[in-house]
């Protein structure tokens, strides 16, 4: 056993085992996050600059648009029109810092078709979580039915009268872990969602309370290797 050069009064107790345990899984936490920052400064792909649209372009004026495709040069023929609206003109910063090793020469953007039901039990969001949360705006508004053009109602107004949406969600197609090679670790399972919460949202509600054919087909954009 040890001894004490000082007084007990200055001797200090030791860890528990349990302190130990936290504390090395703290360790191995830190520089599992280090090792994390570090790989990704070094590997990160992202959305290449030229396709940065966020300032000086709207998504919703074709104008704009129409401008935004001559800045693009080739990759307005190579990439779909509604990705370059969603996500390289209106959240081009926050796609890359969620999913940074994204390269657009090794990835694919399909179009295809999916039934509601489909939509419904395969697509989730963040860890996982169902597309549920925008259900109370959705019956707030469907409650009293009344068409306008207010900004916060023109989504679920044209779902309402075209059980559709005007424009495809994106979603990733994670059956074999592919966010986890994008950089945002887990995602939803099987099909992780990257842009249109309130689409979906407003979907999964309309299907719920049996306002919209199961069978119904709509499209979304999905990233997968090619």
């Amino acid at each position: 056993m040890g001894s004490c050069s000082t007084s007990r009064r200055h001797c200090k107790k030791g860890p528990t085992n349990n302190e130990c345990v936290v504390q090395k899984q703290n360790l191995n936490n830190y520089l599992e996050n280090i090792k994390f920052l570090i790989t990704k400064d070094i590997l990160q792909i992202m959305l290449p600059h030229i396709l940065n649209g966020e300032r000086g372009f709207d998504s919703e004026n074709q104008d704009d648009f129409e401008k935004y495709l001559l800045q693009i040069g080739h990759f307005k023929n190579v990439i779909d029109h509604d990705f370059l609206k969603q996500i390289c003109i209106d959240f081009f910063t926050d796609f890359n810092e969620k999913y940074p090793y994204f390269d657009i020469g090794k990835y694919k953007i399909t179009r295809l078709k999916m039934t509601t039901q489909e939509i419904y039990d395969m697509i989730r969001y963040g860890e996982n979580d169902k597309l549920d949360f925008w259900y109370e705006d959705f019956d707030r508004y469907n409650k009293e039915y009344i068409p306008d053009e207010e900004e916060e109602k023109y989504l679920f107004n044209y779902m309402r009268v075209y059980t559709t949406w005007p424009i495809s969600p994106v979603v990733v197609d994670n059956r074999k872990l592919l966010c986890k090679r994008l950089g945002f670790k887990n995602g939803g399972k099987p099909l992780h969602l990257v842009e249109g919460t309130h689409r979906i949202s407003y979907l999964n509600r309309m299907l719920e309370i049996k306002i919209i054919d199961p069978k119904s087909e709509h499209e979304i954009l999905m990233i997968t290797e090619t």
